[in-house]
């Protein structure tokens, strides 16, 4: 039976570099449970590097920002959750606009687990497979040394804003993601002065969180947070 909660619209955003199937799956479970949900598709991530290069990340927030404006007309409450730098135009809208909560999966403070790559490429040569090799240089291949820019100074921004966020939030970091350091999270809990504030650590995932062997799991935490906000 499909439920359909009005009152509560969830704007759903991914990751640097990526595009909405980073967060299809969770897309998926919550449109079928009755959610109105928001997926909008970053400025410049076509997959065309030239795409990117007149991409900027204050095109992103806005991008997050008109999401949420066409969401609040149809709905009481919005929930922002945000995948990788998801998380931190999650934290930014949530820094200007009124939002019941917030969660984050594997959104970056600290860059980059060398030793977490290592074993994703050995991984790979092991088994014959080069899937995550090949995923790691489309990645680089294919974005401006600009994007890399306006990341960086996304991240800048929202560490600067951390101390205005006081709605709830959940924070989700894979223990064994290569991209980012697992630190991030502590480092988010401690600097967003919300009074309701939770970190969730989850083994068995890389980086892609909702397209690993965990996923199911993951979206199951997600949902029964999601559904203490219902009125």
């Amino acid at each position: 039976m499909r439920i359909c909660y009005s009152n509560i619209g969830i704007v759903l955003i991914h990751g640097f570099g990526g595009d909405t199937k980073d967060v299809l799956p969770l897309t998926n479970k919550l449109s079928m449970l009755g959610y109105q949900v928001e997926t909008p598709l970053l400025t410049g991530h076509t997959g065309k590097k030239d795409d990117m290069k007149k991409a900027n990340y204050k095109d992103w927030i806005s991008d997050v920002e008109n999401a949420y404006v066409r969401l609040k007309e149809k709905c009481d409450e919005i929930i922002l959750i945000g995948f990788s730098m998801g998380g931190l135009l999650s934290l930014q809208v949530a820094s200007k606009f009124k939002v019941k909560g917030i969660i984050t999966l594997n959104t970056p403070i600290y860059i980059g687990s060398i030793i977490n790559a290592l074993k994703l490429i050995i991984n790979d040569i092991i088994h014959f497979k080069f899937h995550n090799i090949k995923k790691m240089y489309r990645t680089v291949m294919r974005l401006p040394i600009k994007a890399y820019w306006n990341f960086k100074c996304l991240l800048k921004e929202t560490k600067r804003i951390l101390p205005s966020i006081n709605c709830d939030i959940l924070v989700n970091q894979a223990i064994n993601d290569e991209v980012v350091k697992s630190k991030s999270a502590y480092f988010l809990h401690e600097q967003i002065p919300s009074k309701n504030k939770k970190v969730m650590f989850y083994n068995n995932s890389n980086h892609l969180i909702l397209h690993s062997e965990i996923a199911e799991e993951v979206m199951i935490d997600l949902v029964k947070y999601i559904e203490c906000f219902k009125s």
